[in-house]
């Protein structure tokens, strides 16, 4: 957006910059960004989810794209109630799906740590042989960093604290996780 077209749209109410871009004018959508910004960002913090903030922050945008495009001006509501509650449905969408996905993780998790410690404990339960090819496939299968969060999951550490230790995202660790569990089920399908 170059200096000119800034201060053009800067003058315009939201209705008139939404017309504006339901009539093609691109730039238009770009000063509604800024204007909304620290509505997104403050209701991102609200969620009180800082490793998915960026992530929130980006579906709020959506959710102000989608109002700014099917805004109605004769349905009689204002286009800034119309936009926070289409920007922040949006936030709240991904929130609860991210939520649903760690809780799920964590589940795998537990699940694999506990097949885990029953190979420990008593190998005789799936014999040598099935103990050493699950060791083989974590060993051949997985990334270094696969690993190093695999072993910090089964040592007990939460997202948190792995994503400290590593140095990377929470979200990196639930993704690492999700990837662990999607490799080692489609190796032990392979073997059955």
């Amino acid at each position: 957006m170059t200096a000119g077209s800034e201060s053009r749209f800067s003058e315009k109410s939201d209705p008139e910059l939404v017309a504006a871009f339901q009539k093609g004018d691109s730039g238009a959508i770009g000063e509604l960004f800024s204007r909304y910004t620290p509505f997104l960002k403050s209701k991102a913090a609200s969620l009180d989810c800082p490793y998915y903030f960026d992530d929130l922050l980006q579906e709020g945008k959506i959710g102000l794209f989608k109002a700014a495009l099917h805004y109605d001006a004769s349905k009689q509501t204002t286009f800034s109630s119309y936009a926070t509650v289409c920007a922040f449905h949006e936030m709240l969408k991904f929130y609860n799906k991210a939520v649903v996905r760690q809780k799920e993780n964590e589940t795998g998790v537990e699940e694999l740590k506990e097949t885990v410690d029953r190979l420990s404990l008593d190998e005789r339960l799936i014999g040598k042989e099935g103990a050493e090819f699950i060791l083989k496939a974590i060993e051949s299968e997985l990334s270094a960093l696969e690993k190093n969060v695999l072993n910090d999951s089964l040592s007990g550490l939460s997202y948190s604290e792995t994503a400290a230790k590593r140095g990377i995202s929470v979200k990196s660790v639930d993704n690492a996780l999700t990837r662990i569990k999607r490799k080692l089920a489609s190796k032990l399908a392979d073997k059955s």
